[in-house]
């Protein structure tokens, strides 16, 4: 049988259980003293306010080709700890890892219902033709709410927005041309993740980063096979919300891909999703039809997929990252990746 390596990071029954009954909407969880919603905040809530500054954020612009490129140290992870300034370099040790079982989130008066991924018209010609989308409204119901809305600054001044989705209680996957642009002063020196965003509604505040990770072969030669990034955020707002599962699976070829953003097209700040075949994967990047904008890299590509003897679940296989004539492209999670994935989020760091 065909190996595959396969993890679905998921809320903890223990978790939820744990939570106190609440009923108010403006009822918190804690994390040492870092706040967040314990369920969706109410619109009029200052914390759900999107700062009318970030409306005007341009996305960060995208790799034209996705081209790949050799470089020796590829196997090597770099991170960038926002709070001490410290880059490291490290080799990662291997992490062995069984199937996780999908548990759905859930908190007293929080919003649990799943909203399956709504029927779309799926693209014949180019990925570049965009009306096929579908605006996801219910940004509260799974799996939208796991979604994210990201605004980088980087040492130079510089704003960019993304997508990202969330694959823990604090960890966020993106692109790496997100959050190191050796142009623009390398790392982001700030990243303001807002899950389900909705215009100007944030359903369950904001979360910032502590820490950033990707790899050398992204920072020092841009090598399209390694535009991908994780971002430690400085509050478990995963637990509120859920994350999806992410993995490693050896054929793709056909495989449906499911993805959903923040086009710049579309304002910057409405979620809107598309589905099609993965026409080709190749051993580091996806190639797909699945209409996708500007303002969307960063978004997690994902299947739902119910292993063997296990419960059906949504998994990412990779992230948007470039665009290539008619084809939109995407960095696999392949098992070295997954192994650095694995990695990071166990450290808690």
């Amino acid at each position: 049988m065909t190996r595959q390596l396969v993890r679905y990071m998921a809320l903890s029954a223990a978790f939820v259980v744990s939570l106190p009954f609440v009923v108010s909407h403006s009822a918190l969880a804690s994390r040492g003293s870092l706040s967040y919603p314990s369920q969706t905040l109410a619109k009029s809530d200052r914390r759900a306010k999107l700062d009318p500054k970030l409306l005007g954020v341009p996305p960060a612009p995208q790799p034209i080709t996705g081209k790949a490129r050799s470089y020796s140290s590829a196997s090597r992870e770099i991170g960038y700890d926002l709070r001490t300034k410290a880059v490291k370099i490290v080799s990662l040790p291997r992490v062995r890892t069984t199937l996780r079982q999908a548990i759905e989130p859930s908190s007293p008066g929080f919003d649990t219902a799943d909203q399956q991924e709504p029927r779309i018209r799926r693209n014949s010609q180019s990925a570049l033709d965009t009306h096929n989308r579908v605006l996801i409204t219910r940004t509260t119901a799974s799996p939208w709410r796991v979604l994210t809305k990201l605004y980088m600054t980087f040492p130079n001044g510089q704003m960019y927005s993304c997508s990202g989705t969330l694959i823990a209680a604090q960890y966020v996957l993106t692109a790496g041309h997100c959050i190191y642009r050796p142009d623009e002063g390398g790392w982001a020196k700030k990243v303001e993740a807002i899950p389900g965003l909705n215009e100007t509604y944030k359903p369950y505040g904001s979360a910032f980063s502590t820490k950033i990770r990707t790899f050398v072969a992204w920072t020092s030669a841009q090598d399209a096979n390694y535009d991908i990034a994780l971002v430690t955020l400085d509050r478990a707002i995963g637990n509120t919300t859920g994350w999806l599962g992410y993995g490693h699976f050896s054929a793709l070829n056909g495989v449906t891909g499911n993805l959903a953003g923040y086009p710049s097209d579309q304002g910057g700040v409405n979620l809107y999703y598309h589905a099609g075949p993965l026409s080709k994967a190749t051993p580091q990047q996806l190639h797909y039809p699945i209409e996708a904008y500007s303002g969307q890299s960063g978004s997690g590509i994902y299947r739902i997929y119910t292993p063997s003897g296990g419960t059906r679940g949504r998994y990412v296989l990779g992230v948007h990252s470039a665009t290539n004539g008619d084809s939109n492209i995407g960095t696999r999670i392949d098992a070295y990746k997954f192994n650095a994935l694995e990695s990071w989020i166990s450290s808690g760091s």
